[in-house]
């Protein structure tokens, strides 16, 4: 079952603004920044998790992931703090773009997980360089 070609696979799942604004107070980040933060987590997903395609692709979106192990849960809970922390700063749609980008570099959006290294050459090297400038 191939997610290729459908729009509504790319796209993330609209968010409750009522309950984003009570639950999480207001991030300073700049776009860059965003960015930054989501690929970072992104990069630990793909790393780490030992889910499948279909599961870590709808983690990387922020949706629920059942039947998953407890690393991959709190992978996955991690990561959606990451993107709501995103969106309460005004950055939803840098999650829709990046997100994009990432699923057509690694596969996911065919429905499988076939190459990490430009997402990892690409994060890697910016860690390396904040950690030098920092």
């Amino acid at each position: 079952m191939a997610v290729a070609g459908s729009c509504q696979h790319m796209t993330r799942p609209p968010r409750d603004a009522r309950a984003r604004r009570a639950g999480c107070p207001t991030v300073l980040m700049t776009p860059d920044e965003a960015r930054m933060q989501l690929g970072r987590s992104a990069l630990a997903c793909l790393q780490s998790a030992s889910c499948g395609p279909h599961e870590l692709w709808a983690m990387l979106r922020g949706l629920p992931v059942r039947g998953v192990t407890l690393p991959d849960h709190r992978l996955a809970f991690a990561h959606k703090r990451v993107l709501d922390d995103i969106e309460a700063a005004g950055y939803g749609d840098v999650i829709d773009d990046e997100l994009e980008g990432l699923a057509s570099a690694t596969g996911l959006d065919e429905g499988e997980l076939r190459d990490i290294s430009a997402i990892a050459a690409t994060f890697e090297c910016e860690l390396d360089d904040q950690g030098m400038t920092g």
